[in-house]
């Protein structure tokens, strides 16, 4: 079942610091969107949710101390690791299990969970039959009336981040966007740092996968908007007003599909009827 993309994916997190990366100001900014978008859509303690590539667990253990039965499942053995740690340091809201595993093929039962988190799995999964498996499986696992909650990068994520890195003087890198453009198939080059084997979605890509897998879609929402371009993010969300107006920006401008490929990731949120 895992090709050798896949397996470039997992290479790629063994050695990459995951852990670190939401402490970053556009990782901040990402998380706080997310957690502002996922809050809206469930109860505010005593759900299941479901963190599939839950990675290092910043969101599960964020959820856990909110109440919530919290399972994580990650494919890279590195990052589990480190969810079970980091859930060992609030015993008093642990996450329930930390496992190795596969979004494709989940070891839940049907009807299990009120919520599936899928904010990495599908842009890893760089084959459409590969994400409509996930995007199915979530479906499955989820009780009847759950979401899942569904992330992509954007197609353009490499050529704003190239203009404000100024990396397009890289050949390579140069090369890197003009197939992200063409097909969404984002590859690194052996030796460079330009991510990892991905598919960068448009959001109509987005909104028919997750429709595709028989989800009602309920919003497409931009996560962190234009913003994560700016040069002084750190300095809007370290000053409370001016992060608060932030993010009432945002808000804003959302669900606008003129901007929604600017952020670098927007989120499907599809309902199990």
């Amino acid at each position: 079942m895992m090709g050798n993309n896949f397996q470039n994916v997992l290479n790629f997190y063994e050695t990459y610091e995951e852990h670190s990366r939401l402490c970053k100001p556009t990782g901040q900014l990402e998380f706080e969107r997310t957690i502002d978008i996922i809050e809206r859509y469930i109860p505010e303690s005593s759900s299941t949710l479901l963190d599939i590539g839950g990675g290092t667990g910043p969101y599960s253990c964020y959820l856990a101390n909110k109440g919530h039965d919290v399972h994580l499942v990650d494919p890279v053995h590195k990052h589990v690791v480190l969810a079970q740690q980091a859930s060992e340091s609030q015993p008093e809201n642990p996450i329930l299990t930390c496992t190795v595993g596969d979004a494709r093929k989940l070891d839940f039962d049907n009807d299990f969970a009120d919520a599936v988190l899928l904010l990495g799995p599908l842009y890893h999964l760089t084959e459409r039959h590969e994400r409509i498996c996930a995007l199915r499986e979530s479906f499955r696992i989820l009780k009847a009336g759950g979401v899942v909650f569904a992330v992509g990068i954007s197609r353009f994520a490499s050529v704003l981040s190239g203009m404000i890195s100024e990396t397009f003087t890289d050949p390579d890198f140069f090369a890197i966007v003009q197939q992200d453009l063409k097909d969404g198939q984002h590859r690194n080059v052996p030796g460079k740092s330009y991510f990892t084997d991905s598919f960068f979605h448009l959001p109509s890509e987005l909104e028919e996968e997750v429709s595709e897998a028989e989800f009602r879609v309920e919003a497409m929402l931009a996560i962190e908007g234009p913003a994560w371009i700016l040069n002084n993010l750190e300095n809007h969300l370290s000053e409370r007003a001016k992060k608060q107006k932030l993010m009432q920006v945002l808000g804003l401008i959302e669900r606008d599909p003129a901007l929604m490929a600017s952020s670098l990731h927007f989120m499907a949120i599809g309902r199990k009827s």
